[in-house]
């Protein structure tokens, strides 16, 4: 039995927005993104928008403590990688969101 490497997706930059793509998904409904804390800073000293189909992510929490009930927020997840998480409640669920899915990280308006 050959292991084969895999690549995993990078974040893409296209100047205004990062174009950030969902590597896994844990029983909770918590989404795994492709960006790493320290990539993710780029964007913290500016408002956020993390945007998936029709929905906006805008919530930003250091722990799952800070997040409001049933409201998707972005935190840095225990595997290195920035989440997407719903207090009390799945992700996954809330925003219809799967592994390998796209979403777009920009700065939003002031």
């Amino acid at each position: 039995i050959a292991l084969v490497r895999l690549e995993l997706p990078t974040p893409v930059d296209k100047g205004d927005h990062t174009i950030l793509t969902i590597l896994d998904m844990d029983r909770y409904g918590n989404l795994t993104l492709n960006i790493r804390p320290e990539e993710f800073e780029t964007f913290a000293d500016a408002n956020i928008d993390l945007r998936f189909k029709d929905h906006l992510v805008k919530t930003r929490c250091q722990t799952y403590a800070q997040a409001p009930d049933n409201t998707p927020f972005v935190l840095a997840g225990s595997s290195g990688f920035m989440e997407i998480a719903v207090k009390n409640g799945s992700a996954a669920n809330v925003l219809g969101a799967q592994v390998l899915d796209t979403l777009v990280l920009g700065r939003a308006s002031a």
